[in-house]
């Protein structure tokens, strides 16, 4: 019986379970660590197949994910490692190409670690690659943290009363589109699985971040300071508290990712305990 591919704009429970068997078995044997995001909640057009299988004798072997939340887009492909060099990771990408065609995609990156390369090296030239971007993850266990209270911050989980509010923040803070930045605040307020942590100062949003529990780690991510509220150690705090409240409702290790060269960011999360066990690698076609 040959492979079987087909593609989704979202997993069932069952085929969500299969990628998680697939990338476990993935990580074992590459000694990986990170994860694609297994939803398409954020992309830009919700109708867009974002995911691509691959199946052999009902067994999922191959998965190509698309994270877009606009039209230059991020993909992610994991192939069972008893099946490379099967041309399933190229079947894949011509079937992502072929149905999203019609999309209006403008670019496409490819995430990767350093660690698969360097046991990969004819990777990048067969494929016609070049590493565009770098980035660090970061893990952190299960220990909570001795936090002094302040009473000029307060720390809560955002409601659908403070979206707007964060989205300016965030559009500010992240140099991003205010559009982007609400659909992102409103997706992940409704979405019980990524609270937003929010902290104010005299009924102000002046920091945030975001945690995925949709996976086997809390994932934080969107961390951001108000620049006028900078070298006050909201940051610090705000991380402290929010990852003592998640130890309590799940007791799951964190990871978060920081830019290469974002220093002041790295030293932060050093000092709160986080150690580098990966780096996120970004490739892209060399024309």
């Amino acid at each position: 019986m040959g492979i079987h591919y087909h593609s989704k704009q979202n997993l069932t429970n069952k085929e969500l379970q299969a990628a998680k068997a697939l990338l476990k078995y993935k990580h074992q044997v590459d000694r990986t660590f990170s994860d694609p995001y297994l939803f398409n909640r954020y992309n830009f057009d919700q109708s867009m197949p974002s995911f691509y299988m691959a199946h052999k004798d009902g067994k999922m072997i191959g998965l190509l994910a698309v994270y877009a939340d606009d039209a230059e887009v991020e993909v992610s492909i994991v192939v069972d490692p008893d099946y490379r060099r099967k041309n399933v990771a190229s079947k894949l990408y011509e079937n992502f190409q072929s149905e999203t065609a019609s999309y209006g995609i403008k670019s496409v990156t490819f995430k990767t670690e350093r660690v698969f390369l360097e046991k990969h090296p004819q990777l990048l030239n067969s494929r016609n690659l070049l590493v565009a971007d770098e980035e660090v993850l970061m893990a952190y266990g299960q220990s909570p943290y001795s936090v002094e209270e302040r009473f000029d911050i307060k720390v809560l989980i955002a409601s659908e009363d403070h979206v707007e509010a964060i989205a300016r923040f965030q559009s500010e803070s992240f140099e991003d589109d205010y559009d982007l930045t609400l659909r992102y605040a409103r997706e992940t307020v409704e979405n019980q699985d990524s609270p937003i942590y929010i902290a104010l100062h005299q009924g102000k949003v002046v920091a945030s971040i975001s945690a995925d529990q949709s996976s086997e780690v809390n994932y934080l991510f969107g961390i951001a300071v108000d620049p006028n509220f900078q070298g006050q150690g909201i940051a610090s705090y705000l991380m402290k508290q929010t990852i003592n409240d998640l130890i309590k409702l799940n007791n799951k290790p964190f990871h978060l990712t920081v830019e290469l060269n974002n220093q002041p960011a790295f030293n932060l999360y050093k000092k709160l305990g986080f150690s580098e066990i990966t780096r996120i690698v970004y490739l892209k076609f060399k024309n």
